[in-house]
């Protein structure tokens, strides 16, 4: 890039214009010219400026951005450490939801980006912060996660377990219905075994969440491997668990519905799965009617 094109990238940054910053980059964009921008708007912008356009193209969240926005997070990472701690639990703990969802991808970046000096102190918030927090960092570690940055996946989806039995709503709604749901997907292999491990578990919370795991694209990508998991846990007594085992089951009908519907036949014969079918084919039967009808009209 020339000294015009990098002064003209430096007066959007200015002007906060991150849009346009993002469409003037040359292209390709390889890590070379990635490292060369980069290290040309540490040195020719302020801390305030480059950490602002950081926080901005992690708004935006695609490809490109994240390419940028990564590294400069993670260069003020490095330098104010302590400070950007207190505002990533600033921002988790905002009484807004937009500034709530945006600080688990900020969070993310750190755990992507800093991962040996903010694992620990996230891993002790899992225990000791604030619900919002709470709830914060398991959508950070999902984000994380999707990173695919080889061999964290274990210890990020780690930092799930301890919230598997908190039944505050906010944090069982992204639970296992989309933050476990998304380690289900993109790694059935390491995500498995652990369901499998917490299923065996008496918490109705825990069994709640495993169950629910499997009403997402995670499940059915990973079917049949749901299959043994979801039968043990359809035998719960408690309708809190069963029925989440329901709403499993009524997805997956839907997405693969030459497999999961003769299940759900063969289970009608058995006394201790016979309600959990009769309702999930209930729903798929009533979700299977509003479609005709959409058609229809």
């Amino acid at each position: 890039m020339n000294k015009y094109d990098l002064n003209k990238l430096k007066s959007y940054i200015l002007e906060n214009n991150p849009h346009i910053f993002l469409n003037n980059l040359p292209k390709p964009l390889n890590q070379e010219k990635i490292n060369f921008i980069i290290d040309f708007i540490i040195t020719e912008t302020s801390k305030e400026d480059y950490f602002k356009l950081g926080q901005d193209l992690i708004s935006i969240w695609n490809q490109k951005s994240k390419k940028i926005g990564f590294s400069l997070i993670a260069v003020y990472w490095r330098e104010n450490q302590e400070s950007m701690k207190e505002y990533l639990i600033k921002l988790a703990n905002d009484p807004d939801w937009g500034t709530r969802e945006y600080a688990a991808k900020l969070w993310a970046v750190v755990l992507t980006e800093n991962y040996e000096n903010s694992y620990n102190w996230t891993k002790n918030l899992v225990q000791q912060g604030t619900n919002y927090t709470k709830r914060t960092i398991a959508l950070a570690a999902k984000y994380s996660a999707l990173e695919r940055k080889h061999g964290r996946e274990e210890k990020l989806l780690q930092l799930l377990e301890p919230l598997l039995s908190n039944k505050d709503k906010y944090i069982r709604k992204n639970l296992g219905p989309f933050a476990l749901a998304a380690f289900l997907r993109a790694y059935p292999n390491l995500t498995i075994p652990k369901l499998k491990k917490w299923s065996r578990m008496d918490d109705k919370q825990i069994r709640w969440n495993v169950a629910k795991s499997f009403a997402s694209s995670g499940g059915t990508t990973s079917w049949p491997l749901g299959n043994e998991i979801l039968t043990q846990l359809a035998t719960d007594k408690r309708r809190y668990v069963w029925k989440a085992v329901s709403s499993a089951l009524h997805y997956l009908g839907r997405k693969k519905p030459n497999e999961i519907i003769p299940l759900l036949k063969q289970w009608l014969l058995d006394s201790n799965r016979k309600h959990v079918a009769e309702d999930a084919l209930h729903y798929i039967s009533k979700k299977k009617e509003k479609e005709k009808k959409k058609v229809k009209s």
